[in-house]
Formats: structure tokens, C-alpha cells, sequence
């Protein structure tokens, strides 16, 4: 075991080496600095963002595949992975309390970050193969 939290998060030896040049990067790494980060004391400083950092599979291919969802499921899905993210902390639930929501979207070897800039009424869009480079809504 190379890194677990208080809260079960973990990553083991095989999920790090994912992080090789031309690996997948495993779910459990981008959980475990998820946690790392929401945990940070420096990024919850007077006058910083409130920020939230959302695990690997908060957002999932079929979410964003559907073309409609009469039955909820997308939505009670991404609201699991948000009390997930949150390490027993659901209280938190409220997107209020947050200026920014980031959500890693993974799919096999494509990945991207979603940023919530609820600030400035933003969304931002990262992509790591620089195919879109960053994207802002």
C-alpha cells in the first residue's frame, strides 16, 4: 500500500506505475490526490475558492451518453460521487458552499477536467491531449 487516507481511500504500488508514460492512469490515483486535496488546509485559507475536487468516477461515459433520463439515474449517480468526494462529509453535499467543482471525466485513454466556476459563471474544459486544449463555457 503506498498511500491510504482516514477515510479508506487508497492506492496501491501497481495503481502509481499507471502513472508511466503511455499507461492508462488508474481511477484509484486521481481518488487518492482527490482526497489529498480536498483534505489541504492551504486551499481552504480566507479569501481562497472554496474548492471541491471530485473522484474518478464521479462522471461516467453512460452519463454523459444517455439522451435522456427520465428515471433520474444520471443525476442520483453524479449526487453518489459528490458524497463520495466528500469522504463522509455529505453534509457538504450543497454546491453552494463551493466556488469550484472539478470533475475528472476518464475514458480509456482520453481524460479530461471539468471545472465549475461558479463564481464566474464558467465551465472550463481540459483536455489532456491538448486535442481542445482548455475550453471555457
Amino acid at each position: 500500500m503506498m498511500f491510504e487516507d482516514k477515510f479508506g481511500a487508497f492506492a496501491d504500488v501497481l495503481a502509481l506505475q499507471s502513472l508511466a508514460i503511455g499507461s492508462n492512469v488508474s481511477g484509484s490515483v486521481v481518488d487518492a490526490w482527490v482526497h489529498v486535496l480536498n483534505d489541504d488546509p492551504n486551499l481552504s485559507l480566507p479569501g481562497m475558492p472554496r474548492h471541491l475536487f471530485c473522484i474518478h468516477d464521479t462522471m461516467v461515459d453512460w452519463m454523459l451518453s444517455l439522451e435522456t433520463d427520465p428515471s433520474g439515474s444520471r443525476v442520483a449517480a453524479f449526487e453518489c460521487g459528490l458524497k463520495t468526494s466528500l469522504s463522509g462529509r455529505h453534509h457538504l453535499v450543497d454546491l453552494h458552499d463551493f466556488d469550484m467543482v472539478s470533475v475528472p471525466v476518464m475514458e480509456v485513454d482520453h481524460y479530461y477536467l471539468v471545472v465549475f466556476d461558479f463564481e464566474d459563471d464558467r465551465i472550463y474544459l481540459i483536455d489532456h491531449l491538448g486535442e481542445w486544449g482548455l475550453v471555457c463555457f
